[in-house]
């Protein structure tokens, strides 16, 4: 979607090999210094890896690959969009009972992002500590208007 300067390529239940269609839908001419990339992606690798699944919610190595993944796709993005500024934003946790079992597993996806981001001289808007009342939340995992609002809001600081 386009409003004014503000693009949005993101699309519904995307997983992080989904980014590469939406990275290609961008032209090459928005690779402008003033320009600013936010990049969600990685809470439905996660869930598609272990929601319905024999794999422990403690297994964090299910991440690893995933989390490879996750840092080639950033690699792929700062080759293509060299000149723009790349924001990552880390995984918010669902406050659905059933769901709150990915609590620890998002944790841990969350300090894989935050511990690449410091190595690599990368901003991540923490949406975790954002999104934290029940309130936030609508369909027991997407965020709420009022969710949606809070995200949008910390994004303009940016």
């Amino acid at each position: 979607k386009t409003n004014n300067n503000t693009h949005c390529y993101a699309k519904d239940e995307s997983t992080i090999v989904d980014v590469y269609s939406q990275l290609d839908s961008i032209p090459s001419e928005m690779n402008k210094k003033s320009n600013t990339i936010f990049l969600s992606v990685g809470g439905n690798d996660i869930l598609n890896n272990y929601a319905d699944k024999e794999v422990s919610i403690k297994d964090t190595k299910v991440l690893e690959p995933m989390f490879n993944a996750y840092k080639t796709l950033i690699k792929s993005i700062q080759t293509k969009m060299n000149d723009s500024k790349l924001l990552l934003l880390d995984i918010y946790y669902p406050r659905n009972i059933k769901l709150a079992q990915y609590k620890p597993i998002l944790q841990e996806w969350n300090k894989m992002i935050s511990d690449f981001a410091s190595t690599n001289n990368l901003q991540v808007i923490k949406i975790s500590n954002i999104l934290i009342e029940s309130t936030d939340f609508t369909l027991s995992i997407e965020p709420s208007e009022t969710g949606g609002e809070k995200i949008a809001d910390n994004i303009l600081l940016h």
